[in-house]
């Protein structure tokens, strides 16, 4: 085979990081048009950074010296390599909790295929035979973690980042195994694709570029196995890893770096070159880039985007360079060269003797219940099941042992039991595995949440909170802070941090992680006498840049929170903001602007005697701080405001050391109630309640012995709500 020579510097390799255009997307396990692996992308987005792509261009200008050098033998000679890898399942229950055997397939499938003994080397076009390499090395599974624990080199976290993941979202801090010792592959349901290119298979870290929290290759779970069923796609992310480019350099006729790699015009899909199929024997996209290459594009090659039956080689020039990462030479050690390390492999249980089926591990516990969509917190009525999904990872042949106070049955050995709760109230649940080596337990505190059949509140005009005190909102809402990270939604206190007051209910959003969802949910509600329902609440929000990305959509139960159905209203982006575009943690201050929303309950609320909302809060990650304040339900069609004029409401004087009149017109009769509320939202003073005729009303409201402070005075016409403060000096 004729062997091309470099035409690009390591600078090259960078500006070569431009993707190959490509319109069509791609599905399924093969390698479609499109663009299964966004690793050159997440590479260009690290080399943003100064310093990493200082240390990266230096890194590539040694490798392609090692490689140039003729005094550097081209083919290895040396011991065996070992690697040790963990791989890390974020899973919510469902396909993407791929099995033991499944991961254990992969590992057999990255050491056929970098040693060159996968059964399909017979499909390597003859042409293309004399330059294959193989890589003496060989992938093992952990059988000790970082902290010298027995493992079987496979972690399970129920999460729900799994879905749309890259860098830098935070999903690989879930579950991480320091990058220096382990081959991290992180598997997940979905990897987050790039505009219209596609659905992603993988991607990897290249070496010396990124951080060490983030190193290693992040997969779909469903191309984890065998080759020819997506498993090499992990061969292919590997690659990477071992500082390998795509074989057309990213680039329209660009360059790999690698000698023995004919030049490719593109990403290849689908061609293959098996026994008797045509491109077996003839070269194929000839004379494209290299007129004065006579075997065409190696397309079989396993750093191309040819299906999985289609890929059969590395050739000896991308060995040399991957055991460059390994090994590195005379002048310095390769990048990861501790990892193949003596020391390492005992310290990873990966050194040799090794028996991997003969690894025998105390089981670790994890569990949850079963659900149409993500939580963390089972939401049921008295007198309904919660049906549970042991899903104990580390070991074989596990016993489980259940414990659910308040529960029946209270105890349980069944992997899956299903247990009802009769009264109302908030339970733990407690799992126990254990084998004949070891048990572990764990307990999940507040895991289910039984309401009662009956409403928390009743009412037959609506509901109204403006969070005056902590305890109603830590008393009367459930806050679910499904990634444990504390930025969530919380009770907030301040200078003008209301609407009415200083409290609010605050979404701690600044400096969130993109794609993290965070939910509040009301107290139970009886609107079976309010009609046509309508939520109503205040809100200050501002960006924190001119990008923001955040959701908010509100949602509707009718059953104790069990389940929510589709959003009533979604908003996004600059609909949340309000107050302009703030630099650092947003809080509210006397100029900043609360608005108005509005949001119908819809019929099953209104004919319903059980009633909850929910805030669900997505970030975007270019997101700021967003306040809630004085949510009120009824079935009144005018905001607090519109009320507010049509009424003509005045209060004066105010501030008042004594007295204060309050005035207002009727344009019909009406249902007028008229409170005096303190800041703990404590009735101090019925003032009015019944019917009023149209006309112009007064209320001459005796305060001389209230103590000073702040109140707040509540009037109902019908069944619209509007508070105001008032100050007694």
């Amino acid at each position: 085979m004729k062997l091309k020579s470099y035409l690009f510097a390591s600078a090259a390799i960078l500006a070569g990081t431009q993707s190959y255009a490509q319109t069509v997307s791609h599905v399924g396990h093969d390698h479609h048009p499109g663009e299964p692996c966004i690793s050159h992308h997440v590479l260009n987005d690290q080399l943003q950074d100064p310093e990493t792509r200082v240390r990266y261009e230096a890194y590539q200008e040694a490798l392609t010296r090692y490689v140039n050098d003729p005094a550097t033998p081209f083919i290895r000679e040396g011991g065996k390599r070992i690697i040790p890898v963990v791989a890390h399942i974020l899973q919510m229950g469902g396909n993407e909790n791929i099995s033991k055997q499944k991961v254990i397939q992969q590992i057999q499938t990255l050491n056929q295929d970098y040693q060159r003994l996968n059964p399909d080397t017979v499909n390597t076009p003859e042409r293309f035979r004399d330059v294959a390499g193989r890589m003496d090395v060989e992938f093992r599974l952990a059988t000790k973690d970082p902290l010298g624990n027995c493992t079987d080199g496979i972690v399970r976290v129920f999460t729900d980042n799994t879905v749309d993941v890259r860098d830098p979202l935070g999903f690989k801090a879930i579950s991480y195994w320091n990058a220096y010792s382990y081959l991290n592959i992180w598997i997940v349901q979905s990897i987050g694709a790039l505009s219209d290119l596609g659905t992603v298979l993988g991607y990897a870290q290249f070496p010396a570029s990124g951080l060490l929290s983030t190193d290693g290759i992040t997969i779909i779970s469903q191309n984890i196995g065998t080759a020819g069923q997506g498993g090499r796609t992990v061969t292919h992310e590997v690659g990477h890893w071992l500082g390998l480019t795509h074989i057309w350099g990213d680039a329209q006729c660009g360059s790999d770096q690698v000698s023995d790699t004919p030049i490719a015009e593109g990403p290849n899909f689908n061609v293959c070159g098996n026994v008797g199929q045509a491109n077996h024997t003839t070269p194929y996209n000839l004379n494209v880039c290299d007129p004065e290459n006579p075997e065409g594009e190696m397309f079989d090659n396993y750093m191309d985007y040819s299906s999985d039956p289609c890929q059969n080689i590395f050739t000896a020039g991308q060995v040399e360079r991957m055991n460059y990462v390994l090994d590195g030479n005379t002048d310095a050690p390769g990048i990861r060269s501790y990892l193949v390390s003596d020391e390492n492999l005992a310290g990873t249980g990966t050194a040799d003797p090794y028996d991997y089926e003969a690894v025998e591990c105390a089981p670790k516990p994890l569990f949850h219940f079963n659900q149409s969509s993500f939580a963390t917190t089972a939401m049921i009525c008295e007198g309904q099941d919660v049906s549970f999904r042991g899903n104990a990872f580390n070991a074989d042949n596990i016993d489980y042992s259940w414990s659910f106070p308040g529960g029946d049955p209270a105890t349980s050995t069944a992997t899956n039991p299903n247990v009802g709760y009769n009264t109302a109230g908030t339970y733990d649940v407690t799992l126990n595995v254990s084998n004949t080596v070891g048990a572990n337990a764990v307990t999940m505190p507040g895991m289910v949440v039984v309401s009662s059949n009956t409403a928390q509140f009743q009412s037959d005009w609506g509901y109204y909170d403006t969070f005056w005190e902590e305890s109603g909102f830590t008393g009367n809402y459930f806050v679910f802070d499904h990634d444990n990270t504390g930025k969530t939604w919380e009770f907030y206190t301040g200078n003008n941090g209301g609407s009415t007051g200083n409290e609010s209910v605050r979404m701690l959003n600044y400096d969130n992680i993109e794609g993290r969802v965070d939910e509040f949910v009301t107290p139970s509600y009886n609107l079976s006498t309010v009609s046509s329902p309508t939520l109503k609440f205040r809100w200050s929000g501002a960006a924190l840049n001119n990008t923001p990305g955040d959701q908010l959509r509100i949602y509707v139960s009718t059953n104790c929170g069990e389940g929510w159905g589709a959003p009533r209203v979604t908003w996004k982006e600059f609909d949340l903001v309000n107050s302009g575009v703030a630099s650092a943690s947003y809080v509210p201050l006397a100029a900043s602007i609360w608005s108005d929303a509005e949001v119908s309950l819809g019929n099953s609320a209104a004919q319903s005697s059980n009633v909850r909302i929910k805030f669900q809060w997505t970030s975007g990650g270019n997101g700021n701080n967003f306040y809630i304040d004085d949510i009120t339900i009824s079935g009144a069609p005018l905001s607090a405001e519109a009320l507010e004029q049509e009424i003509g409401l005045n209060i004066a004087p105010n501030p008042t050391q004594h007295s204060t009149t309050i005035s207002m017109v009727l344009e019909n009769e009406s249902k007028v109630e008229v409170t005096m509320m303190d800041l703990t939202g404590r009735k101090v003073m019925d003032i009015n309640a019944g019917q009023m005729a149209q006309g112009a009303h007064r209320f001459d409201v005796d305060m001389s012995a209230f103590n000073a402070g702040i109140y707040f005075l509540r009037v109902a016409v019908n069944n619209g709500i509007v508070v105001k403060k008032v100050v007694r000096n």
